[in-house]
């Protein structure tokens, strides 16, 4: 068994400041250099400037530490620390103290990359204030796009007396398909101009379908292509659709960043 060591030895130390406004004043400024836009760069210098010269000790000073241990135990000790100040804290108390009004608190740090700098200023309060706001607004997303999309699918089911159906199955009536189509046609024509329900079977859906494939002009009933009021449903309901589609990217897009 191996005996625990006398001195840990520590890597690499890395302070975290609060200069989130420093860093966003020095992101705009890049901003404006990359855009060539001089007057807004030196407007911000001049910002920047005035700025270090009021906020200089706030800015300079850590609010947090990243150390990197050679080994294991350095790590255990430190996570251990707190443990080690309570059972003795007339001792070990002053260990505790960060900037001599600060209690420290010591936890495993994320991988660096998912460190974001310019945020460790914010509190565990203001951090779970902010969870909390993110999450109402991504269930109010949620909320809002379930209920754009039943909307949607409830208008499209209402405009359209197209359902759809399997046009393979209609091959079977071959040329007859088109007086087939213009029968059906006529009766659910009779049924709207006296206010009653109108149901298509597949007759015109499939006829009006092989009419664009084949190039073939529709069949006409006093006067009208019958194939008019079918393109019309279709192109209403892709319109939904899509609109829906969108709306969802939107949605999905806005939650992810």
């Amino acid at each position: 068994m191996e005996e625990p060591q006398e001195h840990i030895d520590i890597a690499v130390t890395t302070m975290a400041y609060s200069n989130a406004q420093l860093i966003s004043l020095l992101q705009q400024r890049g901003a404006a250099i990359l855009a060539e836009n001089w007057d807004s760069m030196r407007t911000i210098d001049g910002t920047i400037n005035t700025q270090k010269d009021q906020n200089l000790e706030e800015w300079t000073r850590p609010c947090s530490v990243f150390i990197t241990f050679q080994n294991e135990e350095g790590l255990q000790r430190a996570l251990n620390m707190s443990e080690v100040i309570k059972k003795d804290y007339d001792t070990h108390g002053y260990l505790n103290e960060w900037f001599g009004d600060e209690a420290i608190e010591i936890q495993p740090a994320s991988e660096p990359s998912d460190i974001i700098w310019e945020h460790r200023h914010f509190t565990d309060r203001q951090r779970f204030k902010k969870s909390i706001v993110v999450g109402l607004v991504i269930f109010l997303m949620l909320a809002v796009s379930f209920v754009v999309i039943f909307i949607a699918q409830k208008i499209a089911l209402d405009i359209t007396t197209f359902p759809v159906v399997n046009c393979v199955e209609f091959d079977v009536y071959g040329d007859t398909l088109p007086t087939l189509a213009l029968d059906e046609y006529k009766v659910n024509k009779a049924k709207k101009e006296k206010g009653l329900s109108v149901s298509y079977n597949g007759y015109v859906q499939c006829y009006c379908q092989d009419t664009v494939t084949e190039g073939i002009t529709p069949e006409t009933y006093d006067g009208h292509d019958i194939c008019t009021d079918y393109f019309a449903s279709a192109k209403v309901v892709l319109a939904v659709t899509n609109a829906v589609s969108t709306f969802i990217v939107i949605v999905n897009t806005f939650i992810k960043t």
